[in-house]
């Protein structure tokens, strides 16, 4: 079923799990949702979970693409570069588990990519003045990579280990989850049976990944 946010995101709800515009897919359904967290909902609809979900499941991209121009104005290029890739994965790895309201709010604001292109012409800018060319190649490069997730899809394969160790669930239900429970505690909902929907998202991640 397609949801039409007015607060959030649109999403469509199927069988197999709940879809963003975005193109996020969550194991999970609203049906499954609804039967543990209506109480929350009705505090904060689905949409606008999703939608700070969504926000926090990119911020390894969000804060590494911030992160780098800073790096190479301070930094040698090729030190700047490996800080930014171990920045990224280590936050990949970590963040599923603590999303923080405040920096949720922060990040969205980051992640506009009218914010971003206007940060990274001043920030290359300078870099340019300062006879840094390489500097310059090496942040275009790296906000290509990021923005359009070729640095997410290369560092998969090694992060993909830990991620599996970590949670039991796939990072956007994982998140979807903590911002859930987090709302819930911040309304003082209870929220019982909470562990029947992750057995049944991780039921279906399960399903999926024997396929």
């Amino acid at each position: 079923m397609n949801r039409q946010a007015a607060d959030g995101v649109d999403y469509i709800d199927s069988p197999t799990g709940i879809v963003t515009a975005a193109g996020t897919h969550f194991k999970t359904t609203e049906k499954l949702l609804q039967e543990f967290a209506a109480p929350v909902f009705a505090h904060e609809p689905l949409s606008r979970l999703i939608s700070k979900t969504e926000v926090w499941a990119q911020s390894p991209v969000t804060v590494s693409l911030w992160a780098l121009p800073i790096l190479l104005l301070l930094l040698p290029v090729w030190v700047a570069a490996t800080i930014a890739l171990f920045l990224f994965g280590l936050w990949r790895i970590f963040s599923p588990s603590v999303p923080v309201r405040a920096g949720i709010t922060v990040l969205a604001i980051l992640q506009k990519p009218a914010v971003q292109g206007v940060f990274y012409v001043v920030a290359l800018t300078a870099l340019g003045w300062s006879g840094r060319t390489p500097a310059v190649l090496v942040g275009l490069a790296g906000f290509i990579s990021l923005r359009f997730g070729l640095i997410d899809v290369l560092l998969k394969p090694i992060l993909a280990p830990a991620l599996d160790r970590l949670y039991a669930l796939p990072v956007p239900d994982q998140v979807l989850r903590a911002v859930i429970i987090r709302a819930a505690l911040r309304h003082s909902v209870l929220l019982a049976g909470f562990s029947g929907l992750e057995e049944s998202a991780r039921a279906a991640w399960n399903v999926r990944r024997k396929k």
